[in-house]
């Protein structure tokens, strides 16, 4: 699944805890899938802007602690553009 379909169901279930099997089941609902799949699409979510609100309550859950409204406002990093060398 894309991850940002995985965001989206956070935000969507921001008022309470979501579980790993929940998401799993969810993103993921081949048997043979392990946690490490949820774990790294979770890393790779909190690098994007405002999404760095998804709180990790061990051992089992997940959930996004903002409003939408906040995660808007969050600040927004500008990647760093290095000009291509003219020949």
């Amino acid at each position: 699944p894309n991850d940002l379909d995985a965001l989206a169901y956070l935000v969507r279930c921001r008022d309470r805890f979501v579980t790993k099997d929940e998401l799993l089941d969810q993103f993921w609902p081949e048997p043979e899938t392990s946690e490490g799949v949820l774990t790294s699409t979770v890393s790779r979510l909190r690098r994007i802007p405002g999404a760095a609100a998804i709180q990790s309550i061990r051992p089992c859950s997940y959930r996004f602690t903002r409003s939408v409204a906040e995660a808007e406002r969050a600040p927004q990093r500008v990647p760093d553009i290095v000009p291509a060398p003219r020949s």
